[in-house]
C-alpha cells in the first residue's frame, strides 16, 4: 500500500465533467469509485463549494529523521486555520517533524487539512506529544515565542539544531514549556 493514493474516490455528476478530475479517475482505476448526484454530493462535501471529488486516505506516517535539525513544537493551538497554515510554513521552511501536544485542533480535520495546503504530505506530523519531555530530549536550542520574550528573533544564533516553540492563541506557551 502506497502513502496517499485513495482507498475510495466519490465524485459528483459534475465533477466527472472537470478535466483534472477525469484525468485523475484515469491513473487510478483500481480505486473504488462512487458517482453521486450533485445534490446528495453537497449535502456530504465538507466545503460550502465542493470541486466535485472526494477521497478517504489513510494518514501517512512519514518518518521522522534520526538527527532533527530543524523542529516545531505547537502547545494547544485550537484553531484550525492556524495549525494548518503553520504546517505549511514550516513545511516551506524545511522543519524535519510538527510535534503538537495533547489540546492541538486535530491536525488531519478538514479545515487543517485545507490550511496546510499539502504540508501533511511532506512533513512528518506526531500528535498528542508531550512537549515538555521533547524539548528536554531535543539537541540543540529551543526557542519559545512569547509577548513578553527579551531576545528579538533576528539577534539570535540559530546555527545548529533549532526547535520553535509556538503556543495557544490566547493563553501563550505555558510557564512549564517557557522555562
Amino acid at each position: 500500500e502506497q502513502v496517499g493514493l485513495p482507498h475510495m474516490l466519490i465524485v459528483s455528476d459534475s465533477g466527472q465533467s472537470r478535466v483534472e478530475i477525469r484525468s485523475l479517475l484515469e491513473k487510478l482505476p483500481f480505486v473504488p469509485l462512487t458517482l453521486m448526484s450533485d445534490s446528495l454530493f453537497q449535502e456530504i462535501a465538507p466545503v460550502e463549494s465542493p470541486t466535485g471529488i472526494l477521497a478517504q486516505i489513510a494518514i501517512p506516517q512519514l518518518p521522522v529523521v534520526e538527527k532533527i535539525h530543524f523542529a516545531v513544537f505547537l502547545e494547544a493551538l485550537q484553531d484550525p486555520g492556524n495549525l494548518g497554515s503553520i504546517l505549511r510554513s514550516a513545511a516551506a521552511a524545511g522543519a524535519e517533524v510538527a510535534y503538537l501536544s495533547t489540546g492541538c485542533a486535530d491536525a488531519w480535520s478538514p479545515r487543517v487539512l485545507r490550511g496546510g495546503m499539502g504540508a501533511h504530505f511532506h512533513l512528518p506530523i506526531r500528535e498528542g506529544v508531550e512537549l515538555l519531555e521533547a524539548a528536554e530530549k531535543f539537541a540543540g536550542n529551543v526557542v519559545v515565542t512569547s509577548l513578553q520574550a527579551e531576545a528579538d528573533l533576528y539577534d539570535l544564533d540559530l546555527a545548529g539544531p533549532v526547535a520553535f516553540v509556538i503556543g495557544n492563541e490566547g493563553a501563550g506557551v505555558s510557564p512549564a514549556l517557557q522555562q
